[in-house]
C-alpha cells in the first residue's frame, strides 16, 4: 500500500503508541496498519480541498487531457492548481461539426513559441496561435500540485492518522481487523467520525490548499 502525505514513522513518533500498546506481534505489522490508515486519512483531505485522488503528493498529480472553452481570452486557467509543469497544450483548428484538427503549441519564451507558464499562479499566457472562440477546443495534459508534500497537509495526515490509532486504543479494538475491512476496498470512517472530524485549526492549515473553482469547458 503506497503512501503519500505523511509516513509511518512520523505516524509512530507524533503519536506515542507502540505496536505493543495496540497488542500487534511487531513494527512491520503496525507500519501495514498505519499505512491503511493514512490512506483514509489522505481521501478525507482530498475531499474537503475538492482535489483528486493523491493530488497533494510529491511531484504533483498528471491531470490527463482536461478540456477547455476558447473564449478569446489570453489567458488559460486550468483547474487543479498550482502547476508544476505542462506536458501538452493544444488547439482544436476544426469546428464541431468536422472531424478534430488538434495542434500542439509550444513553450516559451522564444522563437516559434506560443505560451508562457505561471506555474504558482495556475495559468498560462498564450500568445501565439491563440484558439479562437469555441467549445472544447482547447486541450491540456498538465501535472497539478506541488514538488514536495505541502507542510500543512502532511501535518494535517499525521494528526488525524494519529487520532485514529487513540481511537482504536479507546475503543479496544483490533487494528487488524480495521487493516483488513480496509484492504477488502470497505470504508471505516463512520467507526472513527470523532477521530477524523477536521477541527476549525486543521481547516486553517488546509484553507490555502482548498480548489478555488474556475469555469472549464
Amino acid at each position: 500500500m503506497t503512501v503519500y502525505y505523511t509516513t509511518a514513522a512520523d505516524v509512530k513518533a507524533y503519536a506515542k503508541i507502540t505496536y505493543s500498546d495496540l497488542g500487534l506481534a511487531d513494527e512491520a505489522a503496525y507500519t501495514t496498519v498505519i499505512d491503511a490508515l493514512i490512506t483514509i486519512v489522505e481521501k478525507i483531505i482530498d475531499d474537503h480541498c475538492g482535489v483528486p485522488s493523491t493530488f497533494f503528493k510529491a511531484a504533483g498529480l498528471t491531470i490527463t487531457d482536461e478540456y477547455h472553452d476558447g473564449d478569446g481570452s489570453d489567458e488559460l486557467w486550468v483547474k487543479y492548481r498550482p502547476i508544476v509543469s505542462v506536458t501538452t497544450l493544444s488547439r482544436n483548428k476544426a469546428g464541431l461539426t468536422s472531424a478534430a484538427d488538434w495542434e500542439e503549441l509550444t513553450a516559451g519564451p522564444g522563437a516559434d513559441t506560443h505560451y508562457l507558464l505561471y506555474a504558482e499562479k495556475g495559468y498560462i499566457y498564450i500568445y501565439g496561435r491563440m484558439p479562437g472562440v469555441g467549445r472544447k477546443n482547447i486541450k491540456i495534459t498538465y501535472v497539478g500540485g506541488y514538488s514536495t508534500v505541502p507542510g500543512p497537509v502532511a501535518h494535517v495526515c499525521k494528526e488525524l492518522t494519529s487520532n485514529i490509532l487513540r481511537g482504536i486504543l479507546k475503543r479496544k479494538l483490533d487494528p487488524q481487523n480495521v487493516t483488513a475491512i480496509l484492504m477488502e476496498g470497505g470504508d471505516v470512517r463512520a467507526l472513527f467520525a470523532e477521530d477524523v472530524a477536521l477541527s476549525k485549526e486543521h481547516k486553517r492549515f488546509l484553507s490555502a490548499y482548498r480548489l478555488s473553482r474556475v469555469g472549464v469547458g
